[in-house]
């Protein structure tokens, strides 16, 4: 089955293999993968089945999130869990999703995640991974001095490039 139109095995691959990474730095490990079309019911599904067995889920969707009504933050809340925030005010991660399945936490990871680079995520998933509560406050609050500077591959920058 295809995940999206147009978004290619080895993004995917690629994905897997740097949240690997991420969560072996802290001694974690990845022990499920599944691959679903990006649409609201099988997400719901391969969440509910990926919670009954491991301490967390991590969404990668295949396009960004933008509100509530989107498929990820949906599928969190079909799937009779909660969408605890959607949104981030640190760039770039701002589109994270946090919520909580049957006891477990669920992030909605944001675009930035597929790649190494620490970015707003990291900040939520090493204290997820540290046994330290994350709620929609502690999110707000990391909007004080949590912009990350421009990079220089950033497709569209947020400030025209010196000339």
């Amino acid at each position: 089955r295809q995940v999206l139109p147009g978004i290619k095995p080895s993004v995917l691959d690629k994905t897997l293999r740097v949240t690997e990474a991420r969560l072996a730095r802290t001694g974690g490990r990845l022990t499920a993968e599944r691959r679903t079309p990006h649409e609201i019911a099988p997400v719901a599904e391969a969440a509910v089945s990926l919670a009954r067995d491991n301490d967390m889920v991590v969404i990668f969707g295949a396009s960004a999130m933008s509100d509530f009504a989107d498929v990820v933050p949906a599928a969190i809340e079909k799937a009779g869990g909660t969408v605890v925030r959607a949104g981030m005010p640190v760039d770039p991660g701002n589109l994270l999703v946090l919520g909580t399945l049957n006891g477990k936490r669920v992030i909605g990871a944001p675009g930035c995640a597929r790649s190494p680079k620490e970015n707003g995520f990291d900040w939520v998933l090493d204290r997820l991974i540290a046994g330290l509560d994350v709620t929609a406050r502690d999110i707000a609050g990391m909007g004080v001095g949590g912009l990350l500077m421009e990079i220089p591959t950033r497709p569209q920058p947020r400030e025209p490039l010196p000339v």
